[in-house]
């Protein structure tokens, strides 16, 4: 009979906490694509033209209401990042405006998560795999 060994009792706080930190490298590992997704769903070009004010661009065709934001000079797209916590992850925009059309008719953000949080928890698992036994699932 094999014996074991390098397994130490745990309780169920120190089972918890392990468990927490396992799940944050994996979505360390995980949020970057996450962010890349949202980056790509904003960085759909809109028809603009150059205007001496502002950024120096507006879009010369409306949007159409319930289509994410396209892009027309780019600062909401450079502006979306990622912030891990030890609570878990959060999707932000720095720019005010990007926050705004979320909430008046063109929402990308909520939507995004949900059409690629599949991939996001294959990705996560991964690594959390990877980390603990060298081989994905």
């Amino acid at each position: 009979m094999a014996k074991i060994v390098g397994i130490k009792a745990m309780n169920r706080q120190q089972i918890r906490e392990y468990v927490r930190q396992r799940l944050l490298l994996g979505i360390r590992s995980a949020a970057p694509f996450m962010r890349d997704r949202l980056k790509q769903v904003v960085g759909v070009q809109a028809p603009r033209r150059r205007v001496n004010y502002g950024s120096g661009w507006v879009a010369t065709v409306a949007a159409t209401a319930g289509a994410p934001p396209r892009r027309v000079s780019g600062q909401g797209q450079a502006g979306i990042y990622y912030k891990v916590t030890k609570n878990g992850v959060s999707f932000r925009s720095r720019k005010r405006y990007m926050q705004y059309l979320e909430y008046t008719g063109h929402p990308w953000l909520q939507k995004t998560l949900v059409r690629y949080k599949p991939e996001f928890i294959r990705i996560m698992g991964q690594s959390v795999n990877e980390r603990r036994h060298g081989y994905a699932i």
